[in-house]
């Protein structure tokens, strides 16, 4: 599969191990339906299934999980994805939630092309052909080769992978069900609802179950520091005293930028957030700021402005539609930087916002839209530190920045 080790492909290697790992099953339907009515056309056929698995490939790639499986279920079909073999990333299952969540656009997506597919060859008008149903569950599994020297497949076996089967057979359709070891381990970021317990073949006691809605919004101003402060701060003396004279410094009238760099886990967002703590503490006497703050995962590194969309809406208060979110910008940028009016629209490809584009803005280059997109933000970031004391941000972001963590302090 994808990702695949090396060791795995060596000649003769028999490697298997015990690894935690969140299973992902989703069902879709009805495909055979199409064959049924495509007969023999094998290319349209073939298009139809991969206007959906092309885009769920995609999906499930791009947050660092692998697709084990397609195959023939009950009802439809059915494909397995793992995120955490062969390949492990500290946030596993937050990683599939995310991927089953957006499996849903893909579907959509992927309905407007098979639409058009089913219209052009039958006749036959079909808005929403496809369906689809999705249950996770995270635990240990056997991970490894099995098979002949000549016929060899990666899978994974053991009751965490037959427990988010069930879980995806009992599912409603459109929905995403998570188990209770899955739930425990994303609800801090995703939001969910609770569904009623469910009986499942070979276990007793029903299994509560929650359907996942959405990705909670960060928390961008600092509310959630104090609960990062879970325990003292045992060590770091140094380094913490160092980042608040920085931060007085910034306060008293001179701008700094610190980077904290280390190895993942070895503490930088902590230290930052006991950074923040202090800052914030009315005893510490320090003049009022603002924070901002932003996280980046790895799975963004290929997303544009990932960072950027996380901290603008909060720093200039940006929420609801675009026809709202285009007014706050007008009266924004005439108000903060007037020169940069004509370039409003450039903010749409980094707000993940629609706004219209112009004549000006529909002949810029992309190298002159990311350029004036930079001049932009940047006027805007300076001119909102004019008009508050402090504007803290902090970004973390193992990969893209080699798992330095940044706070920037932007004084008035």
């Amino acid at each position: 599969p994808y990702g695949l080790p090396r060791r795995f492909l060596e000649r003769d290697a028999k490697v298997g191990e015990f690894r935690p790992v969140t299973v992902l099953f989703a069902n879709f339907y009805p495909f055979s339906q199409a064959l049924n009515l495509l007969g023999d056309d094998v290319d349209t056929a073939a298009q139809v299934l991969n206007a959906y698995y092309h885009r769920a490939q995609t999906t499930i790639h791009r947050y660092g999980g692998i697709i084990n499986k397609v195959d023939m279920y009950t009802y439809g079909d059915k494909l397995m994805a793992l995120f955490g073999a062969p390949v492990a990333h500290e946030d596993d299952p937050e990683r599939a939630v995310r991927a089953a969540l957006e499996l849903k656009t893909a579907l959509d997506e992927s309905n407007v092309v098979i639409g058009q597919l089913l219209d052009d060859k039958l006749q036959l008008h079909e808005p929403a052909f496809l369906h689809q149903k999705i249950g996770l569950n995270t635990g240990v599994v056997f991970a490894g080769q099995v098979g002949l020297a000549y016929r060899q497949e990666y899978t994974v076996m053991g009751q965490p992978v037959n427990l988010a089967a069930r879980l995806m057979s009992v599912a409603p359709t459109g929905s995403v069900v998570l188990s209770p070891s899955t739930r425990r381990a994303v609800e801090a970021h995703i939001a969910v609802d609770e569904l009623p317990p469910v009986q499942l073949k070979g276990i007793v006691e029903p299994v509560p179950i929650v359907q996942a809605l959405y990705p909670r919004i960060a928390d961008t101003q600092g509310s959630g520091v104090q609960s990062a402060r879970r325990a003292k701060l045992v060590g770091r003396t140094a380094e913490l005293a160092q980042l608040v004279e920085l931060a007085d410094t910034a306060l008293q009238g001179s701008g700094q930028v610190c980077a904290v760099v280390g190895e993942m886990g070895i503490g930088k967002s902590r230290l930052i957030a006991e950074l923040v703590g202090q800052l914030l503490d009315p005893a510490a006497g320090l003049p009022g700021f603002f924070p901002c703050l932003a996280e980046c995962q790895s799975y963004e590194q290929s997303s544009p402005y990932a960072t950027l969309r996380q901290i603008l809406p909060a720093l200039f208060g940006l929420a609801g539609d675009p026809v709202h979110t285009a007014h706050r910008l007008e009266r924004l940028v005439a108000t903060i930087a007037p020169e940069q009016a004509r370039f409003i629209p450039l903010l749409g490809d980094i707000l993940g916002v629609a706004l219209p584009e112009t004549t000006l803005t529909n002949a810029l280059s992309p190298e002159q839209r990311h350029d004036r997109a930079q001049e932009l933000i940047e006027a805007l970031v300076i001119g909102s530190a004019r008009s508050q004391p402090l504007s803290l941000i902090h970004i973390s972001e193992p990969t893209r920045l080699r798992r330095i963590s940044y706070a920037v302090f932007c004084l008035k």
